[in-house]
């Protein structure tokens, strides 16, 4: 072979060799560059959260409740209902939206009774998790009375586009034309009457339960406050009933089931519970009587006073002093109430009655600074305690009396957990 044909063969290895180097470089540092190509997918097979369809309907529902026609009278002829009502006639009736009735001031003040009650429109909650179906809607026209949600509430049927009054205001609502008429149409009154008077097997009323709630509390701190009752139709024959109060400034409230047929009463919450404890764990025992000797409640208004006291009561001094006490002492729940409290902090009925003999146990009226219509009548008690070393420290419970409008207005923080316990909000 010769020697040229050698040297082509040479150079063409090496060429192919550059060539190969080459391929094999650009292989193992721009690979990155090329498309990579996946062999095995993954699928996420988690299960997806459903989202129930009737859960975000709520807006259908409201609106299905404010469409509802009530029945009312026509505005045109409010001033002839008292002629008619003299004639005996019927008064003109209209239909309207239940929307458009819930936006009259006028119907919320007289007829509801929530005029004064800060209105918070429309609220919707979802009953789906509910034994009623995942279709039911609960629809309130709301309003706030301190820390309580109160107003009409309507049960809504989705699926049969269906709406049920729950409560007396909704049924009011409904048809005002008829809502004098409705067993538990107004009741406030009545039920806390009804829960003030509540006896215990003690003989002790929940009233005076509710007062030894608060005495036995620490000292009140700056912000607390006693609010009192507040009291909710809820459904057939029962009733909410909140007793509110703001403790280290935070509101609370003691919450009852009140069924105001059977008059039976159940706590609700753990506040609640701690009340209705006192009156369970109260030893039954002879109850204090702080009324005085010369008055006698159940005589006629006017000839209460008895012996030295008719005589001086009688007299131009001393006839708004003792008009004033009198005013007091009409309140029977409110002194019953301080009478058992009494009770729970005297040692025995004698260690009381030792008390009241000795005056250190006493009624006491006094006329209000710049006031001539005013008094100032204070229950006064200085209670020694024999099992304790210390001094005893005279203590009172003090209200405002006006003579003329007989308004009794507390003074303190017991006169007035005292008063609140008998008397509704709404008053």
């Amino acid at each position: 072979m010769e020697t040229r044909q050698i040297l082509q063969i040479v150079l063409a290895i090496i060429v192919l060799s550059i060539v190969g180097l080459g391929i094999f470089i650009f292989v193992s540092f721009g690979g990155s560059t090329q498309t990579t190509v996946v062999k095995e997918v993954i699928i996420d097979n988690s299960p997806k959260e459903k989202v129930n369809p009737y859960s975000i309907q709520g807006q259908a529902a409201v609106e299905l409740v404010k469409v509802k026609k009530a029945v009312v009278p026509v505005q045109a002829a409010e001033d002839d209902k008292k002629k008619a009502k003299k004639k005996d006639e019927d008064v003109p009736t209209e239909r309207v939206p239940v929307a458009t009735l819930l936006e009259r001031e006028d119907f919320i003040k007289n007829t509801l009774k929530l005029g004064n009650r800060e209105k918070l429109g429309w609220q919707v909650q979802w009953w789906g998790e509910t034994d009623y179906g995942e279709w039911f809607y609960l629809v309130t026209y709301a309003f706030k009375d301190a820390h309580i949600i109160v107003g009409p509430s309507w049960l809504v049927d989705l699926k049969q586009a269906k709406v049920v009054p729950k409560n007396v205001l909704a049924r009011v609502a409904m048809d005002p034309t008829k809502s004098v008429e409705d067993d538990y149409y107004d009741k406030h009154k009545q039920v806390v009457s009804a829960l003030a008077s509540h006896r215990f097997e003690s003989g002790l009323t929940l009233s005076g339960a509710l007062l030894m709630h608060f005495e036995n509390r620490e000292e009140s701190a700056e912000g607390d406050s006693i609010l009192g009752w507040t009291i909710a139709h809820d459904r057939g024959t029962l009733f909410k009933a909140y007793f509110q109060w703001v403790e280290a400034g935070e509101p609370t409230y003691a919450e009852f089931e009140f069924d105001y047929q059977a008059k039976a009463l159940k706590a609700s919450n753990l506040q609640a519970a701690d009340v209705m404890r006192i009156g369970e764990d109260f030893a039954k025992t002879e109850r204090a009587d702080i009324m005085p000797e010369s008055y006698d409640p159940s005589a006629k208004p006017g000839k209460n006073w008895t012996g030295g006291a008719k005589k001086a009561c009688a007299s131009r001094k001393l006839r708004d002093q003792c008009k004033s006490m009198a005013t007091m002492f009409g309140q029977r729940e409110i002194v019953e109430a301080l009478e058992w409290l009494l009770t729970a902090q005297a040692s025995n009925s004698e260690a009381f009655k030792e008390c009241k003999a000795s005056r250190q146990c006493k009624w006491s009226s006094k006329p209000k600074d710049d006031s001539d219509d005013v008094y100032v009548v204070s229950y006064i008690y200085n209670l020694k305690d024999e099992e304790s070393s210390k001094d005893s420290v005279e203590k009172s419970v003090a209200w405002e009396v006006a003579l003329k409008s007989e308004k009794i207005t507390p003074l303190d923080r017991i006169s007035q957990a005292a008063w609140l316990a008998i008397h509704p909000r709404v008053e």
